[in-house]
């Protein structure tokens, strides 16, 4: 909190203010803007349907948001893409490209040894 000007004298303000300040919500934001309340920008949404986002993702007001109904271990990668769909593991890591995630690998260099 700091101090703006009114009137000829400094008065202690409730907040920022002015077109510099960072938004907090899409109130903050022009019409057809979105806040991002991580950075305090304002931006163009990224979608205005599902269709507009990846697969896996659903539109909800205008940002592409992971289908946590279609991600069962809530790792943010969807089941259809998830090399471990059981098993958090947002990396996707595959030491040995067999299309399964090295976090639910019990074989994961292809040495025939488990673990």
């Amino acid at each position: 909190m700091g101090q703006v000007c009114e009137a000829g004298a400094c008065v202690q303000a409730e907040g920022c203010l002015g077109p510099e300040c960072p938004c907090a919500s899409d109130a903050d934001c022009a019409a057809g803007l979105l806040c991002d309340t991580a950075s305090g920008d304002c931006r163009l949404p990224d979608c205005a349907a599902d269709f507009d986002c990846t697969l896996g993702q659903a539109c909800e007001a205008g940002r592409c948001l992971t289908n946590v109904a279609a991600d069962r271990d809530r790792d943010g990668v969807p089941d259809t893409e998830d090399l471990c769909p059981d098993l958090q593991n947002a990396d996707q890591q595959d030491n040995d490209a067999d299309g399964l995630g090295d976090a639910c690998d019990l074989d994961d260099d292809n040495d025939a040894q488990r673990w």
